[in-house]
């Protein structure tokens, strides 16, 4: 069973992005996050099956793009479980999160 774990700064990230999305218009936030939990769904399902980062510094680093919103998860596997270490906007801040690593 993969467990997933987000990291402060990720998860800051999603409540950001979704109080944003709830600003524009009423329920929106609330789609933002069904549309994320689906995406961890899958990846928890087979974390694999995404694309592998092709950024300098991220070797193992992998990418979900959520389908609706701009957005796109990156995380690292490390045996049964999965860090997400950024909600990231698909066009802005390119890698800013390559700092980031999962807790030792």
């Amino acid at each position: 069973m993969i467990v997933i774990h987000l990291l402060d700064e990720a998860r800051d990230e999603v409540l950001q992005a979704a109080s944003w999305y709830e600003g524009e218009k009423s329920g929106l936030g609330l789609e933002l996050i069904q549309e994320l939990s689906e995406t961890l769904r899958s990846i928890e399902q087979r974390p694999d099956r995404f694309p592998m980062l092709e950024t300098r510094g991220s070797p193992r680093q992998r990418r979900a793009i959520l389908s609706r919103f701009p957005y796109m998860v990156i995380y690292d596997i490390d045996g049964d479980e999965v860090f997400v270490t950024a909600f990231a906007h698909t066009a802005r801040r390119p890698n800013y999160w390559r700092h980031r690593r999962k807790p030792q």
